[in-house]
């Protein structure tokens, strides 16, 4: 059995240690449901006594049914099909009906309400919720069977799904930390949010809420509600990062509310001004792949223009994940650093693990007039890792890896190293390049 159970966003803990909100929202419910423990117990008094009367068939029910269900106490507070108004409906996302399904919506609203935290004030939560829950239930209202007239419908299921529904939209293009279960081994994991995003809701609650068409219902969960809910609250997310103006390449609270207050010193540079205000807004969030993108891009255009100690700023944020997602980027951006004669930051050749530079590298090897850039990149990462354990071991598989790699008549011979103890590259410094040409679709020619 595999177990992932997601717990907040792929961000720094600064902006996922929202506690309060969930706090305020578990408040909020169990407030109601105790004040409503008097109606409750009523209700479930009725409901006892309806099963009672339903199995002496000398009753009569059948006849008056629809009079005596009207009855119910918990009709009160919570809407049904058939009797139903626009408190009730509100009201009903507060109302539980057992402390076992308060228990489990408490769990689900802390965590809904702490991981939108990181993208959204607690009022816009707390709106997102009742609005979505209310819709949800409304919903479920309309689109239920008769035989389920005055059945009242309750709980802050619709609310949690809108919640859930929100996350999805702030943070579909990113990723989600997850803490993964396996028998032999537990840990935390980083995994692309939309991977999950047909599992964990689509899929699973389209197949539930069919089932409640049926009148021989499945269970007695109103899978409508969720449906509904999570609709809604993806709706209002996409109204509400319309109305802040959000951009698509942002991602937490903080980096909008920075990003809103940016201003201008002195006169707009097209590279140097949009490098201040993104390697500002990683230095927020240095998960940011799809700012990463965009940083990347300008920068490969451009290097000829930054100094070493703007292309040590910029390497600091190639993480061997984003390596890992977004090879290709990076492995433009590192030929053309070296290139242009600049060294690749020593820093981040020492903190680099060679899995990493082995993906680069097999992006390095075409075209064959380049392929010197490659040996640089190899010789670059051996001086930065002096002493280490293993460092000879790795780059002789390192470079045995690239024979296999490289065209049989191309293979570059491995570095050597001289009585003075230099390593001899073979290459001058004035060795030939053709340049790249890049075409209108971004792609290198």
């Amino acid at each position: 059995m595999i177990l992932l159970v997601p717990t907040s966003a792929e961000v720094p803990k600064v902006h996922s240690r929202h506690i309060w909100p969930g706090l305020v929202l578990v408040i909020l419910l169990c407030v109601p449901y105790l004040q409503s423990s008097g109606i409750l117990d009523a209700d479930t008094a009725f409901v006892d006594n309806l099963y009672s009367v339903a199995s002496d068939g000398k009753s009569g029910l059948q006849a008056g049914a629809e009079a005596y269900l009207q009855l119910r106490p918990l009709l009160k507070i919570a809407p049904s099909p058939s009797d139903w108004d626009l408190k009730r409906v509100l009201y009903a996302n507060f109302i539980h009906g057992s402390p076992v399904h308060l228990l489990l919506n408490l769990v689900g609203a802390f965590a809904g309400a702490r991981i939108c935290a990181t993208f959204i004030p607690f009022l816009c939560t707390l709106s997102i919720f009742v609005l979505g829950g209310s819709f949800g239930i409304f919903m479920s209202l309309i689109l239920s069977s008769k035989t389920a007239a005055y059945v009242p419908h309750v709980g802050a299921s619709g609310g949690i799904f809108a919640l859930m529904g929100t996350y999805y939209i702030y943070n579909f293009r990113f990723r989600t930390r997850y803490f993964f279960w396996f028998p032999s081994r537990q840990r935390m994991i980083s995994l692309r949010t939309s991977w999950f995003f047909f599992l964990d809701v689509i899929l699973l609650e389209l197949v539930l809420s069919a089932a409640q068409f049926l009148p021989p219902r499945a269970d007695n969960v109103d899978h409508l509600a969720h449906v509904f809910g999570f609709a809604s609250g993806m709706l209002l997310a996409i109204l509400l990062r319309t109305a802040q103006r959000w951009p698509g390449h942002l991602h937490t609270r903080s980096e909008f509310l920075y990003w809103s207050r940016f201003t201008l010193k002195g006169l707009y540079h097209p590279v140097f001004t949009p490098f201040q205000q993104w390697t500002e807004l990683l230095e927020i969030n240095p998960y940011n792949d799809r700012l990463k993108l965009r940083l990347y891009r300008v920068l490969f255009t451009h290097t000829h223009l930054l100094f070493d100690a703007q292309i040590a700023l910029a390497f600091k944020f190639m993480s061997p994940t984003f390596i890992r997602l977004h090879t290709a980027e990076c492995a433009l951006f590192v030929k053309e650093v070296l290139a242009r004669g600049k060294p690749l930051p020593n820093d981040w050749l020492a903190s680099t693990p060679y899995d990493s530079i082995i993906r680069l590298a097999k992006l390095m090897t075409m075209p064959v007039e380049e392929q010197y850039l490659l040996v640089k990149l190899v010789v670059e990462y051996r001086k930065a890792q002096p002493g280490a354990a293993g460092v000879q071991r790795k780059l002789e598989l390192l470079m045995g890896k690239l024979r296999d790699l490289m065209p049989k008549e191309e293979v570059p011979t491995p570095p050597k190293v001289n009585r003075d103890g230099m390593i001899d590259i073979g290459i001058e410094d004035n060795s030939p390049r053709q340049r790249t040409v890049r075409s209108r679709g971004g792609r290198v020619k």
